[in-house]
């Protein structure tokens, strides 16, 4: 048997089809969406910051910061971060308690180095 030094070219020819007129494949589509969109969903509702637990921390820091807990005080919180929410008062809170806690870590600090 004799090979031919060129052999003449082939084609191959693959075709895919994906097809939604078929009622198992629409539905297998479906159900993978909604099962992705239901999973999205839920990643970025736990990737959220907690924003109320954020705010009931500074609310306390700022009421160890004030040293008394009056109903009065607690109420004025409880709308400036609920009520009528006003971001540059809620930073201007949390610089002034950050500020307290540096200068009480200080305190502590001078305070065993004496002792």
């Amino acid at each position: 048997m004799e090979i031919p030094e060129e052999l003449p070219p082939q084609m191959v020819q693959h075709r895919f089809s994906f097809l939604l007129d078929a009622t198992r494949n629409f539905w297998l589509f479906m159900l993978m969406f909604i099962v992705i969109a239901v999973q999205s969903v839920g990643l970025y509702l736990e990737w959220r910051p907690d924003r109320g637990r954020y705010d009931n921390d500074l609310k306390y820091r700022y009421v160890l910061m004030k040293g008394e807990a009056s109903p009065k005080r607690l109420s004025e919180l409880e709308e400036l971060f609920e009520v009528e929410r006003n971001q540059r008062r809620i930073d201007s809170m949390r610089r002034d308690v950050e500020k307290y806690e540096r200068l009480v870590r200080r305190r502590a600090a001078s305070t065993s180095r004496r002792g």
